[in-house]
């Protein structure tokens, strides 16, 4: 899957995955842009993000036949939810100044009609290690995963109900790769992992619309502005200079639900 792309923030000395899921716009985890705050380990309660990395620090790494990251593009926008909480918000957008050539990555749709289910099946994708002492760097891909629990009803306080856990794969370097449906839809950020790879918190982008769609505005926003002559800046850090029409458009797909819920042990 040539739009699953690795992710380097070069200030946090960071390696990621992310996904292309427009010519010009990649989703990945915050966590990969932004430093920790009050971690590791993780606790819903008190952990969340810092400030994320300016533009000029961060690349997008595109992957030869060989599944190498070897092309490297640059970065115009960061962008990241309001909320600096860490669970629940563990998502970021990175736009590119120009699309990506189709040859070198194609994006991959993404799902945002309905919230992910309970044993659906999904196929994970990233650029971490396989578990071996083998390191990171090779893109890799597992398929025929299942979803645990989802949200609420995973009945943990370490989860929201903006999130779900899957079966294992994700190890490290695999943080913001995204999750697959059996239509080849993307329903998933990684966000985080249980010790020895066996499971993964996995961000639910239904749930995310709301900042989804305000990443995808933004980029078409820049595109406008720069071909009308404009500087192409706005304000905001999730874009709020948007269209309203690209917004409104994915709001209506679902009735945005309350993400900072915590549910009890």
């Amino acid at each position: 899957m040539s739009g699953v792309i690795a992710v380097l923030a070069m200030d946090q000395g960071t390696f990621c995955t992310g996904v292309l899921v427009t010519p010009r716009v990649v989703l990945t985890a915050r966590h990969c842009i932004a430093p920790i705050v009050n971690g590791e380990p993780i606790e819903c309660s008190k952990t969340t993000f810092g400030s994320p990395s300016a533009p000029e620090h961060v690349y997008v790494v595109t992957a030869s036949k060989t599944a190498i990251p070897t092309q490297r593009h640059s970065v115009t926008r960061v962008l990241v939810p309001d909320d600096p909480s860490f669970c629940g918000s563990d998502i970021a957008a990175l736009v590119l100044p120009e699309p990506l050539d189709e040859v070198e990555a194609q994006p991959i749709p993404l799902r945002m009609d309905r919230d992910v289910e309970a044993s659906e099946s999904f196929t994970a994708v990233g650029f971490g290690r396989d578990g071996s002492i083998a390191p990171s760097g090779t893109r890799r891909r597992r398929e025929d995963l299942r979803v645990t629990c989802v949200g609420l009803d995973c009945r943990s306080r370490q989860l929201t109900d903006a999130e779900w856990w899957g079966d294992g794969a994700v190890c490290e370097g695999d943080s913001g790769g995204p999750a697959i449906d059996a239509e080849g839809r993307v329903i998933g950020i990684a966000s985080r992992k249980r010790d020895g790879c066996s499971a993964t918190v996995y961000l639910d982008v239904a749930r995310s619309s709301a900042f989804v769609a305000s990443a995808l505005g933004e980029a078409q926003y820049i595109t406008l502005a720069r071909d009308k002559g404009g500087s192409g800046c706005s304000t905001g850090g999730t874009g709020t200079g948007a269209p309203l029409a690209v917004v409104f458009a994915l709001l209506a797909m679902r009735v945005l639900k309350s993400r900072r819920r915590i549910p009890p042990d």
